[in-house]
């Protein structure tokens, strides 16, 4: 069975199941974590270069592009795409703008869906005051009207951000909305919107608005609102789109259907009227032309589309997508079922026009960057996604930059402290000691040098040596220090835990290296000697002169003794060795000792065994 599905099902599923599964295991590659690294920052140093900006600001950029790439990437793009966008759009404001992350996914799939420069869409938009992030929805619409009108979205979104400055001039019918169907309808024409608003622009004041009813009346022109110079005044300041289509539906009164029935052309006899018309419209050579053969054809097809549900809207889309073949208008879709069908926009059924219909519903960008690539590419890119998820995510953290600013922040520590070694400095110590040795070799080459200059040369040599090495070594230390604290103080965090860890490690090493030098010292023990009437004479009898009970001195005797013990050490002590110290012979010795003079009261009262009965003081160390 596996011989027999060699190539086929099975080894295609096992081969998906391996890419996805090095999909997931990307994420943990070191690797591929530390090429994500390196390529988000050189592409945030990238766009610091057009900034001018300071390496203050590479967080934010670092952040925003990192998070940016997965997303784009299954979109079909990558790193390199977000950072074209983010220079394009910067430059296009001519402001160190930085885009948010989630923004850049919209800008992608906006710039590819309208196949349009994300810098011209960018710099279209905000010339009439729409912002970078509205700009993305908005051209959205324009691709989603061109789609419903069955034209071409290209062409439309190039129409409408070549002439979107005409939104400060005239007014439209939902803003950027109602300049996007003028732009389908130019399209639909085959002719540039710009002839159309620059009619517009004649016709504006009512001096325009006279003289070109009247030109009008003259050449024999029958559209009645182009013979009105007070609607046509108003439409040109107000719907510039009707004004278009009323020239569109004018141009019509000059074609005929050719013999054949294939089409349509323009009428033998009309082609130097179309000419005098265009020159008083100032529109372009030929361009009225072009206006009424599209127009007269896209009216024939309008009227062919017989069925009752079909709104003009879905009609206009039907039309548009139909081509003469055959002496007939065909369409060519995907039913429902998705099968290719060609049929006569004559032969639509109910079914058919609701496929069409729904095949131009409004899509998101996204779906619609997506769908316009092969399978194989968007399989690969949405791996790739995958793939990315978790490297983008730590180059973009505040762990990933620190981990990349680290090294700029110490190398610049560095250059800090090695700043006194000056290759200016060097080269000059050098001329100045080589004079020293030529002056002396070209004494001996004459004849009139001797040991004793050899001597005081190199004593010369050896005196700039030491003061210029001294000198410099000193500053390099100084700087060194000066260096040392201004990392302990850094933000970073890579570099707090490099310090902290090397702060504890020389500390430990410094307590195994001085474990040898440990000294404890007991001072001189201070003892609370008994007061007088508690010292007993030999006899039973008190230095009081009273007596006390059986005449003979017990043999044991509570003493308080206080004392202080100093401990000095570079290293560690434990109590368990300050205990052994107080258990020592040596000390306990010292301790009774201490007692017995404190007894006799530092001699003044001790006598002879004869007369009194030595006190033996009872020591206990715990």
């Amino acid at each position: 069975m596996a011989d027999e599905d060699k190539g086929g099902l099975l080894a295609g599923l096992k081969e998906a199941g391996i890419k996805i599964a090095d999909a997931f295991i990307s994420n943990i590659d070191p690797s591929q974590i530390k090429q994500a690294l390196k390529e988000v920052d050189m592409g945030a140093a990238d766009v610091l270069k057009t900034f001018g900006a300071s390496r203050d600001a590479v967080a934010a950029i670092r952040q925003n592009l990192a998070n940016a790439i997965p997303d784009v990437t299954a979109l079909g793009g990558d790193l390199g795409s977000i950072i074209g966008m983010q220079k394009d759009i910067s430059d296009a404001l001519g402001k160190n703008v930085v885009i948010s992350s989630d923004a850049f996914k919209d800008m992608y799939a906006s710039s590819k869906a309208s196949n349009q420069e994300m810098s011209n869409i960018t710099k279209s938009f905000k010339d009439v005051g729409i912002s970078v992030y509205d700009a993305t929805k908005q051209i959205g619409d324009v691709v989603n009207i061109a789609r419903a009108s069955g034209v071409n979205a290209e062409k439309v979104s190039f129409q409408v951000l070549t002439n979107m400055e005409a939104l400060n001039k005239y007014n439209f019918e939902g803003g950027v909305q109602g300049l996007a169907k003028m732009a389908a309808q130019a399209t639909t024409l085959r002719i540039d919107m710009k002839s159309s608003l620059d009619f517009a622009e004649k016709v504006f004041d009512p001096e325009g608005a006279i003289n070109m009813a009247a030109a009008m009346q003259r050449l024999g022109v029958a559209q009645g609102d182009l013979l009105d110079p007070l609607r046509m005044m108003d439409l040109a300041q107000n719907d510039p789109g009707e004004l278009q289509n009323q020239i569109a539906k004018m141009s019509q009164q000059f074609t005929q259907l050719k013999k054949d029935g294939t089409g349509f052309e323009i009428m033998p006899g009309a082609k130097r009227q179309m000419r005098e018309i265009e020159k008083e419209m100032g529109l372009p050579l030929g361009q009225l032309s072009k206006m009424a053969l599209a127009s007269a054809d896209l009216d024939d097809k309008m009227k062919k589309i017989k069925f009752p549900t079909a709104t003009d809207e879905q009609k206009t889309m039907i039309a548009n997508m139909a081509e003469m073949k055959g002496g007939q208008y065909v369409v060519n879709f995907t039913d429902k079922e998705g099968k290719a069908q060609e049929k006569a926009v004559s032969e639509l059924s109910k079914d058919d026009i609701a496929q069409l219909a729904e095949a131009s519903k409004p899509k998101t960008m996204e779906e619609l960057t997506k769908g316009q690539l092969d399978t194989q590419t968007l399989m690969l890119k949405q791996l790739e996604s995958i793939s990315k998820i978790l490297p983008s995510a730590i180059a973009g953290s505040r762990i990933g930059k620190d981990m990349t600013e680290a090294p700029r922040e110490i190398m610049g520590t560095l250059g800090k402290v090695v700043k006194p070694i000056t290759s200016k400095g060097i080269t000059k110590g050098i001329d100045k000691n080589s004079d020293i040795a030529f002056d002396v070799l070209n004494k001996f080459a004459k004849g009139a040098g001797n040991m004793s200059d050899v001597s005081e040369s190199l004593s010369k040599i050896g005196s700039n040596l030491k003061d210029s090495f001294g000198s410099t070594f000193t500053e390099v230390m100084t700087n060194a220090k000066k260096s040392t604290s201004e990392l302990g103080n850094s933000q970073n965090q890579v570099i707090k835990l490099l310090s902290t860890g090397l702060g504890t490690l020389s500390n430990q090493m410094k307590g195994m290296s001085s474990t040898k030098t440990q000294e404890v010292k007991v001072k001189d023990f201070v003892i609370q000697t008994l007061p007088e009437d508690k010292l007993v004479m030999a006899g039973g009898t008190n230095l009081d002169g009273n007596k006390s009970g059986s005449g003979s001195m017990s043999s044991k005797m509570d003493i308080t003794i206080k004392h202080e013990v100093n401990v000095n050490s570079t290293g560690n002590i434990d109590k368990e060795q300050v205990a052994e110290l107080f258990r020592s012979k040596d000390f306990t010795d010292k301790v009774a000792e201490a007692s017995r003079m404190a007894i006799h009261n530092g001699g003044l009262t001790g006598g002879s065994p004869s007369k009194q009965k030595e006190m033996n003081p009872h020591i206990k160390t715990v």
